[in-house]
């Protein structure tokens, strides 16, 4: 009682904070844009794209570059000239001994082949690529955060409903309490109400940590905490019109980024293509140069006329280089990217044929989602109708307490009772005969004579003969998860796809994995070398003992000497078994590594149908979180629901024959592998003393579904084969 009345004390107090203020999905995603790391990511992708296009244009804009030197040398440089007929030479002098240079360089690309126009155009479809990839993670950061903020709606949704089957069931709880104690009911309506009450106090708890939970995957995807104070905003009134299938494929195919980012990547390709084919071409490039050099040889540092003195010069040059043999190298260069353009003209049609499926699948949830909302607000108000008829003919004596906690029966059974009535009354206003009325009222005595003689003489078991029930298809659900944490580097498999034992379905990140490995690799050839190492000292160690040994039989040594060597050795042995040690566990660590690093690619277990892609790539995933779950079909689970009468009948081993709608005049063999020991639901209730109650149990059957026509949740008729021995030990019971 008191756990209850805490729950509704939190709840009033929920609903007076709301009205402070409140949340939009809007400004949600306001938050999520400013602080998403995936969005930062993308826009340092663009900014690093756009200082590439400066990059690339720098190459058509002319350089001028600025260069000096000094030269001291130990003397001016001189030039000896023989003079024919003299005994001496003369020496001139043709510089001086110091030397200051200074230069300035202009170049300017006359002809490249349009290679540097190609690698400008390669770069400005680079940054168109890297903007539609930042407008497809705003598109995914938008899904997620609309996902979440919904599932926090739909939690805050099933808690108002718990709170007010809470609240139907206190009061009815205190309506069986007093009706008790008033002797108009039996005690046993007091104590079901004060179990519907505690499992309407659990369900309370649950829908309130589903909030909760909502809210933290909702602040997990917008990057920081939400202001608690403040609830969020439900969204209005759908529109309940969709679109033609047409339109909407052609509006996903115009507005899809990754569809636009394999135009830009092929228009890049295109470019780099041709810069690269350009490579072939001959370059033209136009110098200038102005240099200062001085001092001149009479050690003037400024002389701008005097012939053969000045102190500066200019020239002007065209240069011309073609490439003549580069042994193949522009050529792999230009089939490597014709070979990429390919690939990615093939998965831009991969891509296509994706957002095709992507839009016929949200259409066909955006039907199903209206026609269940348009039938949402009915069904509620009627559930709540029934509840509160059937609470209020509890209360004054009408309804039994099975009314109350079963409303759709009671209703069923109110219906019923009021056709009854009606049916009298239009009988008498429409004046029926007498004689029909007697006709009709021996019927009646007949039909009751019959049931009364049913009831009498009716035995409830297996009375032989094979059981007919219905069942459901269900799938073996497989969530794959890594072994080591990281970020998640590609998932090449979608929803809908097949896949097959050992097939890669996923990878992460796994550079530290790989610095790992390499370290334990040189860890172990360090500890090999210090065990070679260890391995020569021995062997010295044993040669000088025995050197010693034999000296010491010549008495040209010591005892000393000889123990001393004895100790070396000695030694010597002991590192080389720590160095064997020493590599054993370096062995042992590489192979840890090695299997840690195996651990960062994802395989199938078997075969199977990939149902639900949980995690995407860019995401951090930690160690043992489910990234997809993985449908194997090749076998199938059947439930199939029998009730208690003839569940003593089906034993594990059992032959089933099961038969689908899709296919109704195809049987699938199957076996029965399990027979459920606890009892489900009740399919007859009667809370008196005249009938007992018949419950159900389930029993599971496996089928093989080799060509796989049976899918998940498939409804299904299910016959059990039962045993030859059990059907004759019925008939000796009957």
């Amino acid at each position: 009682m008191t756990l209850h009345r805490l729950l509704l004390a939190l709840t009033l107090a929920a609903a007076v904070a709301t009205t402070s203020s409140a949340q939009t999905l809007d400004e949600c995603l306001a938050l999520a844009r400013q602080n998403a790391p995936a969005i930062k990511v993308a826009d340092s992708d663009v900014s690093r794209a756009e200082n590439a296009i400066r990059e690339a244009r720098a190459a058509l804009a002319p350089t001028l570059r600025l260069g000096a030197s000094y030269v001291q040398n130990n003397e001016a440089p001189k030039a000896v000239f023989p003079i024919p007929g003299s005994p001496s030479n003369t020496v001139v002098r043709t510089g001086s001994a110091s030397l200051l240079d200074v230069r300035t360089d202009a170049q300017l690309t006359l002809y490249s082949g349009g290679r540097d126009g190609a690698l400008v155009r390669a770069a400005e479809s680079a940054r168109s690529r890297e903007a539609r990839g930042r407008e497809q993670v705003d598109a995914d950061l938008v899904f997620r955060v609309s996902q979440a903020f919904y599932r926090v709606l739909a939690s805050q949704r099933l808690e108002e409903a718990a709170q007010e089957a809470l609240t139907t069931a206190e009061a009815h709880r205190r309506t069986s309490a007093a009706r008790v104690r008033a002797g108009a009911a039996p005690r046993l309506d007091s104590l079901q109400a004060h179990v519907d009450l505690a499992q309407r106090t659990t369900a309370m708890v649950r829908a309130m940590e589903a909030i909760r939970l909502a809210r933290v995957d909702l602040e997990t995807a917008i990057g920081v905490p939400l202001d608690p104070a403040k609830p969020l905003v439900e969204p209005g009134i759908p529109a309940l019109d969709t679109p033609a299938d047409s339109v909407a494929l052609e509006q996903g195919l115009d507005a899809r980024p990754e569809l636009k980012a394999y135009d830009e990547a092929l228009r890049e390709n295109a470019q780099r293509a041709r810069a690269a084919r350009a490579a072939k071409s001959p370059l033209v490039n136009l110098t200038a140069t102005a240099e200062y050099l001085g001092p001149n040889r009479n050690d003037a540092y400024w002389e701008l006329e005097e012939p053969g003195l000045k102190t500066y010069k200019l020239y002007a040059g065209v240069g011309v280089t073609m490439p003549i043999l580069d042994g193949g190298l522009s050529g792999a260069r230009v089939g490597a990217l014709e070979a990429q353009g390919r690939g990615l003209l093939a998965q831009r049609k991969e891509a296509d044929l994706t957002v095709r499926r992507d839009v016929s699948r949200a259409l066909s949830n955006l039907r199903v989602a209206l026609t269940v909302w348009r039938s949402d607000s009915s069904r509620v108000a009627a559930a709540r109708e029934a509840s509160r008829t059937a609470e209020a003919g509890y209360k004054g004596g009408t309804s039994t307490a099975t009314d109350v906690r079963d409303a759709e029966a009671g209703s069923r059974d109110g219906r019923r009772g009021e056709e009854r009535k009606l049916t009298m009354a239009d009988g008498k206003r429409a004046g029926i005969p007498v004689a029909a009325r007697v006709i009709v009222l021996l019927l009646v005595l007949s039909i009751a004579s019959f049931l009364v003689w049913r009831r009498m003489t009716r035995t409830e078991g297996y009375a032989g003969g094979d059981i007919v029930t219905t069942g459901t298809i269900e799938a073996v659900h497989v969530q794959l998860a890594y072994k080591v944490g990281g970020r998640l580097a590609s998932v090449p498999v979608a929803e809908g796809d097949n896949v097959q034992p050992g097939q890669l379905v996923g990878r992460i990140e796994a550079q530290d994995l790989d610095v790992q490995v390499q370290a334990a690799r040189a860890a172990l050839e360090a500890s090999k070398a210090a065990l070679a190492q260890a391995r020569a000292g021995r062997e010295k160690a044993a040669r000088d003992l025995e050197r010693q040994r034999e000296l010491l039989r010549s008495d040209a040594t010591t005892p000393q000497q000889m123990d001393a060597a004895k100790t070396a050795d000695d030694v010597a042995a002991a590192q080389v078994r720590v160095g064997e040690a020493q590599v054993r566990q370096a062995e042992s660590a590489l192979a840890q590594a090695e299997l840690q690093r195996s651990y960062a690619e994802l395989r199938a277990p078997g075969s199977g149908q990939v149902s639900e892609l949980i995690h995407r790539p860019g995401e951090l995933v930690t160690m043992g979180t489910p990234v997809l779950t993985l449908a194997q079909l090749d076998t199938v689970k059947v439930r199939a629901a029998v009730d208690e009468t003839r569940i003593g009948a089906v034993r594990p081993g059992d032959a089933v024959r099961v038969r689908v709608y899709t296919f109704d005049r195809k049987e699938f063999p199957g076996q029965v592998t399990d027979v459920q020991p606890a009892g489900d639901f009740a399919t007859r209730k009667d809370w008196g003393a005249e009938r007992r109650d018949i419950r159900t149990f389930t029993v599971v059957a496996r089928v093989p579904n080799r060509e796989r026509l049976l899918k998940d949740g498939m409804t299904a008729d299910v016959t059990i084969v039962v045993s030859p021995e059990v059907q004759g030990m019925a008939r000796n019971r009957q």
